[in-house]
């Protein structure tokens, strides 16, 4: 005789299938699929020395903006990690900031979800493990990520020229923003607005003054204003 299964056991079997089939959803959710992405690009990262001679894996590696947006994001603490609403990058950058054999990643982000980018983030291995560093532009808009490395102490290492909004943003009317002098130094990114005084006095004062005897449109020209006034009052004439 065979005996048929139980009503009791007949609904454990289906709970259980239910559980399974959740399980292979969570796991094949867009979410769960951009983690497991994320922390393979972060593995693959980290194997490799970020050094000149692996730069080309390094860029393998960080082939396009998805790649380092998922290494952005995953390298974030946990408590700001959202893999269902990932930040998106802007521009990204491989470099030698400090002229040397060691490699940086440099890239910009939009915080805010409005496709502007106001964060900037430089990565660094040292002593095998990943640093990270964090910039807010305040706001303003970084743009031309390429063209904002200068070499102002004219000894091969980089300066990275980040916008910062220094009064309210007005959408499409111009803004207040003048640029911070950051230069990656001894495994750390800084400010060196003070270092570099002669950048604001000497190269982008002459600029604005030129920009102003320029301007026609109001708003222009009351920006021009402040922005001369804050560098002649923070680093003289």
């Amino acid at each position: 005789m065979q005996l048929l299964p139980s009503e009791d056991s007949i609904k454990d079997r289906n709970l259980k299938t239910i559980n399974l089939l959740c399980a292979l959803l969570l796991l094949w959710s867009p979410a769960a699929t951009y983690a497991q992405n994320a922390s393979a690009v972060v593995s693959a990262a980290s194997a490799i020395g970020w050094t000149a001679e692996n730069a080309a894996k390094l860029k393998a590696v960080f082939h396009d903006t998805n790649a380092v947006a998922a290494f952005y994001n995953r390298t974030l603490a946990p408590e700001d990690q959202d893999p269902a609403d990932p930040q998106a990058i802007g521009e990204y950058l491989i470099v030698a900031l400090n002229n040397d054999n060691q490699l940086e990643l440099l890239c910009t982000a939009d915080v805010t979800g409005r496709a502007f980018y106001t964060g900037l983030t430089v990565f660094s291995q040292q002593k095998g493990k990943i640093a990270r560093f964090d910039v807010s532009t305040n706001g303003a808009n970084f743009v031309h990520l390429d063209s904002s490395l200068a070499d102002l102490g004219h000894n091969g290492r980089r300066e990275i020229l980040v916008p910062d909004l220094l009064g309210p943003y007005n959408g499409a009317d111009p803004a207040v923003i003048l640029p911070d002098i950051c230069r990656f130094a001894n495994g750390k990114l800084v400010k060196a607005n003070k270092e570099f005084s002669n950048y604001y006095t000497k190269f982008l004062l002459p600029h604005l003054k030129g920009k102003l005897s320029n301007a026609t449109d109001d708003k222009e020209i009351a920006v021009t204003k402040e922005e001369i006034s804050i560098i002649q009052s923070n680093y003289g004439e």
